[in-house]
């Protein structure tokens, strides 16, 4: 499948469809959070209120259930591998 590349919340928030089972969400560079398996996996905000407009803009996000950003890359680098 080639990428899917489209902003999802207007400047700085692209979103990245890799293959049908995972999406990637990023703030200006930073990848916030990602889709796998139709489960939504995303990142606390740990920069500004920004990214945390783009986080809320993430279909299906839910800051309660957002993981500390060091958790959040380690499953990232699973998934991605």
């Amino acid at each position: 499948m080639i990428p899917l590349i489209r902003q999802f919340a207007g400047n700085n928030t692209t979103q990245v469809t890799v293959s049908p089972s995972l999406t990637l969400y990023f703030s200006y560079e930073t990848c916030v959070a990602f889709r796998h398996n139709g489960e939504l996996v995303a990142s606390q905000n740990a920069w500004s209120s920004t990214t945390g407009k783009h986080l809320n803009a993430i279909p299906g996000y839910d800051k309660s259930e957002a993981l500390p950003y060091e958790e959040f890359t380690g499953l990232l680098s699973e998934v991605c591998s």
